[in-house]
């Protein structure tokens, strides 16, 4: 028995879903045995979104995020939208 299905019998029992940061692909055991099983795998993002009560902007690219992110945080401080800008895991409003 792998120590994927040593963990997988135990958690099972514990968990109705499985949430997974960006850097985890989707071919690790254990997000594979999940799947198989029919457990929902989230990422950290998707689960953010459905537990947030607040309307949510995201920003993504290869080019001009943190640009795009300053001048949208810029536009909340003129009074265009009351927001908190989450950047780079720290929090400012």
């Amino acid at each position: 028995m792998s120590l994927v299905d040593i963990h997988w019998n135990c958690w099972t029992k514990i968990f109705a879903l499985m949430v997974k940061n960006p850097g985890i692909p989707y071919s690790n055991p254990m997000i594979e045995k999940a799947l198989e099983k029919g457990i929902p795998v989230l990422t950290e993002v998707e689960l953010a979104y459905l537990i947030s009560e607040a309307p949510i902007v995201g920003i993504t690219g290869s080019n001009g995020k943190t640009t795009t992110t300053t001048m949208i945080g810029e536009s909340s401080d003129c009074g265009w939208a009351k927001m908190a800008l989450i950047r780079e895991h720290q929090l400012s409003c």
